[in-house]
Order: structure tokens, then C-alpha cells, then sequence
């Protein structure tokens, strides 16, 4: 097969933020109303100023917050701890939404569909199939278990307490390149995860 002939069976597919919302999923504000309702952040007047002023900034970024109590920004270490609980809940919240296991006939959505979607990826001969996606959720890797499709991650996984990641240098880059197996979907997540 030529080069020219595997290149056009290349398939690529990126999700971004708000792909699982059509399942059940939140989009990045209803995130953000479900970490500041929590009763921690009410409980602390820092924390909810901070949300709050999040609204009179018209941002509603609960990511921002975060990365700012996280970081070295003069909030203690229970904020700290608090604020990391908060969102660890609100994410179990959503996996546990996008988790049921009546939620593709409560929605009217075929599973076996959303498989054979995911199988496509494999099929035909050569080329690469890569899967991106921005999503914060496990949506994609659960429904991958559930079916026969080869999946290959690239990247590291990291924890909550990772403050940073270093992206991969131009060797590195190569070494991942060469990795990407045929008939096989190689999954790349650009964002972080609850995972």
C-alpha cells in the first residue's frame, strides 16, 4: 500500500467540551453551580467570595478557581483541601450520571450503536485512527470497555496533585508516533480527567 493510499484511511476525531452533555453530562458552567452549592464552599465566606466574584467577572471558570486556590495564592490548606474534595465530587457526580446503566435506553440511544460508532474506528486497512477529545469525563473509556474495540492511550496519567505537566519534546513526539498501532484507535485526551 502506498503512502498516499494509507494516508486517506487515516480517521481523526476530536470531541470537545460539552460532548457528553447530549448523554447526560454537564457543560463547564453547570459544573461550576455544582461546586459552588456545595456546602463546603458555602461554608467558607473566602471560598464563595472567590465563586462570586467569578460571577461579577462574568467568567463562571471553575477551573480558574481551582488552579488559584491550588496554587500559592494565600488560600490555607483546609481551602485547599476543601476546594479539591468539592470538585472531586462534582466530577464523581457527573461519572456517576454518565455511569447508570439504564442511561442509553432512559435517553433512546442504541449502546450497541454508540459500539459500533467506536468499531468504525478499526475497520478498513492502514491509515491511523486517532481519537481526541477535551472531555473531563470517562464517558468514551467506559463505553470502550463495554465493547471489543482496541483502544491504545498515549500520554501519562496524572493525578489531582499534579500542579503541571511538561508536553512531550520532539523526541518524544516521534517515540508516541511509532507507537500508534493499526486497526487500533489510539485515544488522546488534551484535557485532564476524573480519572
Amino acid at each position: 500500500m502506498s503512502n498516499m493510499e494509507e494516508e486517506s484511511n487515516n480517521l481523526v476525531v476530536l470531541t470537545g467540551a460539552g460532548f457528553t452533555k447530549n448523554f447526560g453530562g454537564f457543560l463547564g458552567v453547570e459544573m461550576w453551580y455544582k461546586i459552588f452549592n456545595h456546602p463546603k464552599i458555602q461554608a467558607n465566606d473566602r471560598l464563595r467570595e472567590l465563586f462570586l466574584s467569578d460571577v461579577n467577572d462574568d467568567k463562571l471558570d471553575f477551573e480558574d478557581l481551582y488552579s488559584r486556590v491550588s496554587g500559592d495564592d494565600g488560600y490555607t490548606t483546609e481551602e485547599q483541601d476543601s476546594m479539591k474534595e468539592v470538585v472531586e465530587d462534582a466530577y464523581g457526580c457527573l461519572d456517576r450520571k454518565l455511569s447508570l446503566d439504564d442511561l442509553f435506553q432512559d435517553m433512546g440511544i442504541d449502546k450497541q450503536g454508540l459500539c459500533k460508532v467506536l468499531n468504525f474506528f478499526t475497520e478498513g486497512e492502514g491509515g491511523r485512527k486517532l481519537f481526541f477529545t477535551l472531555n473531563q469525563d470517562l464517558f468514551i473509556e467506559k463505553r470502550i470497555h463495554d465493547t471489543k474495540t482496541n483502544i491504545h492511550r498515549l500520554g501519562v496519567d496524572q493525578s489531582m496533585d499534579t500542579k503541571r505537566i511538561d508536553l512531550p519534546d520532539e523526541n518524544q513526539i516521534k517515540e508516541l508516533n511509532n507507537n500508534i498501532k493499526p486497526k487500533t484507535i489510539t485515544y488522546i485526551k488534551l484535557h485532564g480527567s476524573y480519572n
